[in-house]
């Protein structure tokens, strides 16, 4: 693992359980609410991987990947299926994630692909 798990997503709530989730499993974790710092951080910071929001008021989960400034495994997490077919399209996204999504079950294959 070269750096932290990014996770973005609008609503704090969910980057609170995001990092309590990653933190007690020990894994380097950082959460963002708004995705102009996540990306602001991603300038100047190697990570292992972005978990990022799909729907968000400053722009979508896929306008967020083009403007990433690395290429490392990119989970979208969504409870909207409306953008599925443009997602699975993407050579970059390397999984959509469906919201609500079992945190232990995230942490292991994240583990198991940064291993």
């Amino acid at each position: 693992m070269n750096g932290p798990i990014v996770y973005v997503d609008d609503e704090p709530t969910l980057c609170r359980l995001f990092d309590l989730h990653f933190g007690g499993a020990q894994l380097p974790a950082r959460s963002f609410s708004d995705p102009e710092a996540a990306l602001a951080f991603l300038d100047e910071t190697p990570v292992s991987a972005v978990l990022c929001d799909y729907r968000m008021p400053a722009m979508t989960g896929l306008e967020f990947l083009a403007r990433m400034p690395q290429d490392v495994p990119f989970y979208l997490i969504t409870g909207d299926h409306s953008f599925r077919e443009e997602a699975d399209a993407n050579p970059r996204v390397t999984q959509v994630v469906e919201k609500p999504f079992e945190y232990d079950a995230l942490i292991a294959e994240l583990r198991a692909l940064l291993d």
